[in-house]
């Protein structure tokens, strides 16, 4: 009798997953909507090398990039855990940017005002630098702004980090060299991913 309760019990449960998950996975997708997922490989060396090379050929299966279900797209990022850029964000679509007579030119010292912050002269706009171009990326701020989980991007030059997938300071310049072709690749990755989903209004220039 036990066992034909149990057995009973978890097919109501099964039943219930199985028409509930088209409800459950719509409403992950919308909480990861438009973001890249990043693994902070530092973190985990172990898998690093897997996880750089899935990186480069998938992202996640939204609207734009969810993180539940992966699967290839051409151009756009993929990461690797955590995850940037929320629903705010959810149809940033960005093939478009401004002429060249329109685009702002900043040294990597006046880019870090822009972190979001608001605070001591910042500017309460969040941007970041990839390939020398500058990306507004102020409707990523629950993942961007202070309290994301990728506020480290706010208002710095990212092309190292991102093509390294490491979440650390010291990655955070644009400085390719001894990059490995599967790390450039994962870095074009990246770029494509920016260049589709946010603004770009600058570039970045030397001090």
């Amino acid at each position: 009798m036990a066992l034909k309760r149990s057995l009973l019990a978890l097919s109501v449960v099964l039943l219930g997953l199985a028409i509930g998950w088209p409800y459950i996975e719509d409403y992950i997708k919308a909480q990861t909507q438009g973001c890249p997922v990043f693994i902070d490989t530092a973190a985990n060396p172990a898998t690093t090398a897997a996880t750089t090379a899935t990186t480069a050929t998938t992202t996640a299966s939204t609207n734009d990039d969810g993180s539940s279900v992966q699967k290839p797209r051409d151009g756009e990022a993929g990461t690797q855990s955590g995850q940037p850029d929320a629903a705010a964000d959810a149809d940033v679509d960005a093939d478009t940017e401004a002429s060249s007579e329109e685009l702002i030119h900043l040294t990597e010292a006046e880019l870090r005002k822009y972190d979001g912050s608001g605070v001591e002269g910042k500017s309460s706009s969040i941007y970041l630098s990839i390939g020398g171009g500058i990306y507004d990326v102020t409707n990523g701020k629950s993942y961007y702004g202070a309290d994301g989980s990728y506020s480290i991007f706010a208002g710095r030059v990212c092309d190292r980090a991102l093509a390294l997938s490491k979440l650390e300071d010291g990655e955070l310049n644009d400085n390719l060299e001894g990059l490995t072709e599967e790390h450039m690749g994962t870095y074009a990755h990246w770029k494509g991913f920016f260049a589709k989903k946010y603004p770009k209004i600058g570039l970045l220039t030397k001090d």
